[in-house]
């Protein structure tokens, strides 16, 4: 019985030694994983701000071509902000975006458009946001360029955003 006891202890020493070893590994994991939550806030508030001179648009046609997409942004910002004059209106660069797969096949590619002057963008999208696109450019909608990581969590609180736009002022 001695050494029945005897093993008993030992096997509940192993047992403690285990159990705590569990217990740093599963802190060390949330401490981590803690970590690993910080970073992916800090790229993707690096990845929003390398894109804060970016706009995405929807609705130009899929029929323009590359060569004519510029002069085509071009023409719209001009009809929404015609006081901008054509030296401030610079393109770095515009392209076409990959279609979504859960976006219709009828619709057109969303372009990208990169502006060279942060604050003519942000007249362009304030005009949109208040005067709308018109004319030729009625079926054009523009948004900000954010990354994944922020459009998801506007997605988690988009429920709360609504009931906070809903209330009144």
């Amino acid at each position: 019985m001695e050494g029945f006891n005897h093993l008993t202890e030992e096997v509940e020493k192993r047992l403690h030694s285990q159990e705590q070893s569990h217990l740093e590994l599963v802190d060390t994991v949330k401490m981590l994983q803690r970590q690993v939550n910080q970073q992916g806030e800090k790229l993707a508030d690096a990845e929003d701000r390398s894109r804060r001179n970016n706009l995405r648009i929807r609705g130009i046609p899929d029929n323009i071509d590359v060569v004519e997409l510029a002069n085509y942004a071009q023409k719209m910002l001009k009809a929404v902000k015609p006081v901008v004059s054509n030296s401030d209106l610079l393109l770095d660069r515009i392209h076409r975006l990959p279609k979504p797969s859960n976006a219709p096949a009828a619709e057109p590619k969303d372009v990208k458009v990169r502006f060279q002057y942060y604050h003519i963008k942000e007249e362009f999208l304030s005009a949109v946001c208040t005067t709308g696109v018109s004319g030729d450019y009625n079926e054009i909608k523009v948004f900000k360029d954010f990354s994944a990581h922020t459009m998801r969590r506007h997605r988690e609180f988009q429920s709360f955003t609504a009931e906070l736009r809903a209330f009144p002022h």
